[in-house]
């Protein structure tokens, strides 16, 4: 986690259909939020990215020379604890303003940057193309060194009830990852936990934490 003890979730809106995207998306995020005590959001949409220009600067510089929205997402990313990435198919595949952004951050797949962060991946549909476009996004964000923790895809056929039932298994299985048996607990108590702990032993600790005598102190 980040030294400020909240839960970083950065959402990536890689599709131009609003109507799906802003449901599917925005409720993921909006209910990871909801299951920790302390966390912040930010979600990337309808982003300015231009064409890679294949000078490889990014290589030696360490970010793109280009002016535009890219540098941001990367920047964002190295702080996330959470990535939340959406795109819609189009002829079967991930569609070009989603690959365009994936290409631009590509020079990142040969550092492995992202290691120890968490990525859930949503691909949506009208009937075909999300085995080969979610193949490759698991693929592309494990080489970045994100655990992709789940996926989900859509098609037109789903109902509102099945795409929320995906979202909420998705969300129950990160909170098992990051608290384990702390799943109660705010990120905060959770570090106030484990110092107090070294210094006083486990049951005082428990019982310190329970009547929060220490009031956010770390």
């Amino acid at each position: 986690m980040n030294s400020d003890d909240k839960l970083n979730i950065v959402g990536i809106d890689g599709s131009y259909h609003k109507k799906e995207s802003d449901f599917i998306l925005y409720e993921m995020v909006r209910k990871i939020s909801g299951s920790f005590t302390e966390s912040s959001t930010k979600i990337y949409s309808m982003c300015d990215i231009q064409f890679c220009r294949g000078c490889k600067k990014c290589f030696k510089n360490e970010r793109c020379d280009l002016d535009d929205d890219i540098n941001s997402i990367s920047e964002s990313l190295n702080q996330a604890d959470i990535l939340v990435f959406y795109t819609s198919v189009y002829a079967d595949f991930i569609n070009g303003y989603s690959k365009n952004m994936l290409d631009r951050l590509s020079y990142l797949t040969h550092i492995m940057p992202f290691v120890g962060k968490y990525c859930i991946l949503i691909v949506s549909t009208y009937i075909s193309g999300e085995d080969d476009s979610m193949c490759y996004l698991y693929r592309y964000f494990s080489l970045l060194g994100f655990n992709v923790l789940g996926a989900i895809s859509t098609t037109s056929f789903d109902s509102i009830a099945v795409i929320n039932k995906r979202i909420s298994m998705i969300v129950r299985r990160l909170e098992r990852e990051i608290y384990g048996e702390y799943h109660s607990r705010s990120l905060i108590q959770i570090k106030m936990n484990t110092k107090l702990k070294d210094i006083y032993g486990n049951k005082i600790a428990d019982t310190l934490v329970k009547k929060e005598l220490w009031n956010g102190k770390k």
